[in-house]
């Protein structure tokens, strides 16, 4: 079986360089090596609020994730993917095997190796969700995906709408009871 480089390195090195992007123009920047425990570091913290720093990460980890969706979406199967996502991650810390670590960590270092290790493990793992998920939702949908997708774009909706009005009622019902509303 031939898997063709146009369908594995070039949506790894999309997903590395938009990762890469959203560190610099989004943010913020911070090398993973930082969240190694007993490593100097993580200058991010100071600058930023740790919710902003889980959204950055959340945000870098839907990057394989939506790689693996397009590559579903074009009918690739999971090992297309799986290679895509490894190359990927192995795009993002290929500069851990030639540049000094951070200070008092070594190249060597289990800890290092284990983080940059996962890091390639991970996208390989999101993009062959993304895959899986591609599947899932075409076997929910007998193959009419944008219908399902319209459907459940139509059931949120409605729930949003039906779950605002609802807390209206009740958040002026609890207002009444505490006697927040006078009678006039």
């Amino acid at each position: 079986m031939e898997i063709p480089l146009h369908l594995t390195f070039v949506p790894g090195l999309i997903m590395a360089i938009g990762i890469r992007f959203d560190a610099k123009a989004i943010g913020p920047y911070f090398a993973t090596s930082e969240f190694i425990p007993g490593l100097p570091g993580f200058q991010a913290k100071f600058w930023y609020t740790p919710r902003v720093i889980k959204f950055a990460i959340v945000r870098r980890l839907a990057y394989p994730f939506i790689i693996g969706l397009i590559l579903g979406f074009l009918g690739e199967n999971i090992l297309t993917a799986s290679i895509a996502g490894a190359i990927g991650g192995f795009l993002l810390i290929w500069p851990a095997f030639f540049m000094t670590p951070q200070p008092g960590a070594l190249r060597h270092d289990k800890r290092y190796i284990a983080i940059n290790a996962g890091i390639v493990a991970l996208s390989t793992g999101l993009a062959t969700l993304g895959v899986l998920a591609t599947q899932a939702i075409e076997a929910f949908s007998d193959g009419d995906i944008l219908a399902w997708l319209a459907e459940n774009a139509f059931t949120a909706v409605m729930t949003t709408v039906l779950n605002l009005i609802f807390f209206a009622f009740v958040k002026g019902a609890a207002a009444r009871a505490r006697g927040e509303i006078e009678d006039v």
